[in-house]
């Protein structure tokens, strides 16, 4: 009687040829650009404000305000204040936009010395005559 064995792949080798398929995949995938977009949803997550963020983004944004209302005594001044031109790293958020959402306004003089107000306007940002 003879005794055969039979010849097969050991479990060691399957393994590493799978770890070595999965490896393959993801290089494939990060090399053609879709790695980022399986996590897309994550990104976009990280990058909306937290709650505490908000917070203390629309304190910063009244203060701000308040140091517009003191200062801009011309159209230009409102528009070169803090208020108008500061925004927050997250989507470039400006002060009047959601989720902060402080709105700010000053009537101020004209060089003909005519009363205008200034405000804030969704579309047009820090504008004149609102």
């Amino acid at each position: 009687m003879s005794s055969k064995k039979a010849q097969g792949l050991p479990i060691n080798f399957i393994i590493l040829l799978i770890i070595a398929l999965i490896v393959l995949v993801i290089i494939v995938l990060f090399a053609t650009g879709t790695l980022g977009s399986l996590f897309k949803s994550t990104t976009e997550y990280q990058e909306s404000m937290t709650v505490t963020e908000q917070q203390a983004a629309r304190i910063k944004c009244s203060n701000w305000c308040t140091e517009a209302k003191a200062i801009a005594s011309s159209d230009s001044a409102w528009k070169n204040s803090a208020y108008c031109n500061g925004n927050f790293t997250v989507n470039e958020t400006k002060c009047w936009e959601q989720p902060i959402g402080v709105e700010c306004k000053k009537v101020v003089k004209t060089s003909d010395e005519l009363d205008i107000t200034c405000c804030d306007t969704m579309r047009e940002g820090c504008e004149c005559s609102c």
